[in-house]
């Protein structure tokens, strides 16, 4: 048996203090990491409506996976409290200031497809069931024009306005836009979903850049690359944000808050009621056998695919230079609370999808807010993948 003197013992005591001291400090540390990455928009957490426990999980699930440079933002809608967001890879790595979900030069990709629907549905009462022929399948807009055919030749040469929206057709809401709605039309509702105007929260009032194409010097092809979302069309994750937003709201606009001290504005109707109930119509498509399906299939998030829905969006960028993916939706979808929107830049490695990050705040919100007991000490100290 060994013996220690009592010196040794205190000796030993201390120690062990300073050790379980400076652990708890590490873990202290590496939570407050995980909430508010060096941020001055998110420096003091308490001055926010982010919801802390979501927001950890975001960053976390978003650093697991090598933190690639990715935004995502999360709202109530019937307040419209920022509860939400978090970000992957530091801007300042990529050449840039601002928070990435504030960056406004994001191409808009197939987002704007839900521009061009909703200008379908509420000036030519189109219903989600409607149907068009449609040649050349969806992916590419051709110069040869075949896409206008009108030509009815078997069922498979049809496509309904909802399947479209949620396989991304370009083809469909390019005829869409050239053939029913036109250009004068869809640039209406652009202004009505803030692009020309200071985005609507307490964060930034940065205005969306957009270069339309010219009626007079335009063609076919160019005007409906346009409807199907490949335009100069540029936008930032909580500009997309508010759109959804105002979607799930009932077509109802009003600002967004980050910060616990900004007011609740007035709301202002920015599409009728019965156009955005059509909208949650279209997007229920998205993650029932359209472009969202993958991200469906995984187990984690099979439990709520019936739940969900939206819009998702790829286009290749420039600054930053890679593959765009993003998805802006609703949860739940029949009668929504949570507005979410994702973009995520695919360089030389793939990460995660726009839908997979949505996924993910979706399972977060299910888990943190509606249960907001849950206790995330488990969670946070495993590394998990999308």
């Amino acid at each position: 048996m060994t013996f220690i003197t009592k010196s040794e013992f205190k000796q030993k005591k201390s120690i062990n203090s300073f050790a379980l001291s400076l652990g708890l400090f590490l873990i202290l540390l590496t939570s407050n990491t995980l909430l508010a990455q060096i941020d001055p928009l998110l420096s003091n957490l308490d001055a926010t409506n982010i919801n802390k426990d979501l927001q950890r999980h975001l960053n976390k699930r978003i650093k697991d996976a090598n933190s690639p440079i990715a935004g995502i933002a999360v709202s109530e809608i019937a307040t419209g409290k920022i509860i939400a967001m978090a970000e992957g890879r530091n801007p300042i790595d990529w050449g840039k200031s601002a928070h990435t979900n504030i960056y406004p030069f994001f191409p808009t990709a197939s987002l704007y497809k839900t521009v061009v629907a909703s200008a379908a549905i509420e000036e030519l009462n189109i219903d989600p069931d409607m149907k068009m022929n449609l040649w050349s399948g969806c992916q590419f807009v051709q110069s040869s024009g075949t896409w206008m055919r009108d030509t009815y030749r078997s069922k498979q040469h049809q496509l309904s306005f909802k399947k479209a929206y949620g396989k991304s057709c370009n083809n469909f809401f390019a005829k869409l836009i050239v053939e029913k709605i036109g250009l004068n039309i869809v640039t209406d509702y652009t202004k009505r979903f803030g692009w020309y105007s200071p985005l609507q929260t307490d964060v930034t009032d940065q205005t969306p850049n957009i270069f339309l194409p010219e009626a007079i010097s335009s063609n076919s092809q160019s005007i409906g690359k346009f409807g199907a979302g490949f335009g100069k069309v540029y936008t930032s994750v909580l500009h997309q944000l508010w759109i959804i937003n105002t979607i799930g709201n009932k077509g109802m606009g009003q600002k967004l808050r980050l910060y616990k001290n900004t007011s609740q504005s007035s709301q202002t109707q920015v599409i009728q009621s019965s156009t955005a109930e059509k909208m949650l119509e279209l997007m229920t498509s998205t993650f029932n056998g359209g472009t969202a399906s993958s991200s469906a299939r995984k187990r984690k998030y099979r439990s709520f695919r019936k739940l969900v829905g939206g819009k998702s969006g790829t286009l290749s960028g420039t600054n930053p230079k890679g593959i765009n993916s993003w998805f802006a939706g609703l949860y739940p979808i029949d009668n929504p609370k949570y507005a979410i929107t994702a973009v995520t830049v695919l360089e030389d490695k793939w990460h995660f999808k726009g839908a997979d990050l949505f996924s993910e705040a979706v399972w977060g919100i299910r888990q943190y807010v509606e249960n907001p007991n849950k206790n995330v000490a488990q969670e946070e100290s495993t590394k998990s993948k999308f």
